[in-house]
């Protein structure tokens, strides 16, 4: 029966797939329950393993390691059992924090506070510590104070106080 599946899959994939692939994006594994994880990872390498479909994961691999060791113990040799589920395995490398933070701020602020405030904010970034998705979620919410009503104060000691509470409510 599951070759029959696989079969099926497979023509379906040659017919409405996209010159006869698919592929699957799997965002985050690392952060589910390790035995659902586990599971997942069994699944598509087992019951969805067919031509024409590829499987894309965007995880932590040091945080897969610790949910292998989790699920089959810590004498489990996780960086054995890994490589059986990935054909390729590459690390993405580190964004740079201030690029970003200037992307991000270049959207809605005007050219005169833009680099005082990029400069601003990559130091409250490393004082706090500060995450990618942390970034996001305060910049998110300087945007909103901005078009509200931090674009009509001309000083910039205002802005950069606002940018550092918000830091300091989120971190």
């Amino acid at each position: 029966h599951i070759e029959d599946f696989k079969d099926m899959l497979a023509d379906a994939i040659k017919i409405y797939g996209k010159n006869g692939k698919l592929l699957v994006i799997v965002d985050e594994m690392d952060r589910c329950r390790p035995d659902f994880a586990i599971r997942t990872l069994e699944i598509t390498k087992h019951l969805l393993s067919v031509p024409g479909i590829v499987f894309l994961y965007a995880v932590d691999i040091s945080q897969l390691r610790k949910t292998v060791e989790s699920m089959y113990g810590a004498g489990m040799d996780a960086e054995g059992y890994l490589p059986r589920f990935f054909d390729y395995i590459s690390v993405m490398p580190a964004p740079s924090t201030r690029d970003y933070i200037w992307d991000i701020l270049q959207g809605f602020v005007e050219g005169n506070y833009l680099n005082d405030l990029t400069i601003e904010f990559v130091r409250e970034k490393n004082e706090f510590g500060l995450s990618l998705r942390d970034i996001d979620r305060i910049l998110g919410a300087y945007q909103v104070m901005h078009n509200l009503f931090l674009k009509e104060y001309s000083n910039i000691h205002a802005r950069k106080l606002y940018l550092f509470l918000l830091t300091m409510k989120y971190k």
